[in-house]
C-alpha cells in the first residue's frame, strides 16, 4: 500500500465514517490515549458566520489528565486532505506526540488548537457532540469517558441542513454519501 502515517483521532475523526470521508485509506489500529492532556471543546470554529466549539487536545501537564481516542493508519498521500479538513494553519496545527496503544508508546500525528483560536465560552453544536460520542461508542472507549462525552453541553446548529447531514454520520446510516462529495484520490 505504500507509505503510511499514524494519526491519533480524539474528536469527530474518531468516527470511522467521518474520517473515512476525509481519508479513505484509514484503518483503525486500536484505542489509544495521551497523558497530561484534557479534552476541551474550546477551539473556535467559524463556519459561515456561526461560531461553535471544536475539540482540542489541551496540554495540562497534570498526571491524572488523559484523552482517549483512536489510533489510525492513513496513507501519506491523504495527509494534505486531512490537514485541509481540519483547517491546519487556520486554528489547528499538526503535531507529533507519543500515544499509548495497548500499553506501548507510539508516535502519532494529531491536531491541537492554536492559542489564539481558544475561547472557553464556546459550546459545540449538538451534531458535533453526537459524532464524537458515537465514535467513542463504536471503538469501545471506557464507559465513564463515553458518559462524559454524552454529557457535554451543546447548542443546536442554526443551519439545520448542515446539522441533518452530520447527524447522519453520527448515526452511521447509509444516507451519508449523497450529502458529501466523493473523497479525492
Amino acid at each position: 500500500m505504500g507509505r503510511l502515517f499514524r494519526y491519533f483521532a480524539y474528536g469527530s475523526n474518531m468516527h470511522p465514517l467521518r474520517l473515512g470521508l476525509r481519508t479513505p485509506s484509514c484503518r483503525a489500529l486500536g484505542t489509544a490515549s495521551i497523558a497530561r492532556h484534557s479534552l476541551r471543546f474550546h477551539k473556535r470554529s467559524d463556519t459561515h458566520g456561526h461560531v461553535s466549539g471544536k475539540c482540542d487536545a489541551f496540554y495540562t501537564g497534570r498526571a491524572g489528565d488523559v484523552i482517549h481516542g483512536v489510533l489510525y493508519e492513513v496513507h501519506v498521500r491523504e495527509r494534505r486532505h486531512l490537514d485541509e479538513a481540519e483547517g491546519a494553519g487556520s486554528g489547528y496545527h499538526g503535531v507529533d506526540l507519543s500515544v499509548s496503544l495497548a500499553g506501548e508508546a507510539r508516535e502519532a500525528y494529531t491536531f491541537v488548537a492554536d492559542a489564539d483560536w481558544i475561547d472557553e465560552a464556546l459550546l459545540p453544536y449538538d451534531w458535533y457532540v453526537a459524532i464524537v460520542s458515537s465514535g467513542a461508542r463504536i471503538h469501545g472507549l471506557p464507559m465513564e469517558y463515553q458518559a462524559r462525552l454524552r454529557s457535554i453541553a451543546s447548542v443546536p446548529d442554526p443551519d439545520r441542513e448542515r446539522a441533518a447531514r452530520h447527524f447522519e454520520i453520527a448515526r452511521g446510516t447509509g444516507k451519508i454519501r449523497p450529502f458529501f462529495r466523493k473523497p479525492r484520490e
